[in-house]
């Protein structure tokens, strides 16, 4: 199944990441690992042109499909008012205004730029919450 670009590819890969890998969830139990070249919609292309229904769709993320051209041009116009200011900006506000409509028993709305900043804010509100200091972390 897997050809001669996936194969040099996982050759490549094992000589810089732990089995080749940079997540566990990655890793096929036979030791060779797809390696996507391309996709569009619900489907992943690998280096040697195999085809695979994508599941996984980003766990989410991307539940409309890869390479969606509304989504696609969105991102392009919002990339060439620049990148990453580190400040506020409106679609954030708009964002949330979103969220909140959305959810109606959302009345504020906290974004992240991380899920370890997003588990700080949620560590502050729940000490907050229950006045206690000491945080359990398994």
């Amino acid at each position: 199944m897997f050809g001669s670009k996936t194969q040099a590819l996982q050759q490549r890969a094992q000589k810089v990441a732990p089995l080749g890998v940079n997540s566990n969830f990655r890793f096929w139990g036979d030791g060779i690992t797809p390696y996507v070249e391309k996709a569009k919609g619900g489907y992943l292309w690998d280096v040697d042109g195999n085809k695979y229904i994508d599941y996984r769709m980003a766990f989410g993320p991307i539940i409309l499909g890869h390479a969606y051209d509304e989504v696609d041009q969105k991102v392009i116009e919002e990339i060439q008012k620049g990148i990453l200011f580190a400040m506020t900006g409106e679609l954030e506000i708009q964002v949330a205004e979103m969220i909140i409509e959305m959810c109606p028993a959302v009345e504020m709305v906290r974004l992240a730029c991380s899920g370890t900043e997003a588990t700080m804010h949620a560590i502050r509100v729940a000490r907050a919450y229950t006045g206690r200091d000491i945080i359990l972390k398994f």
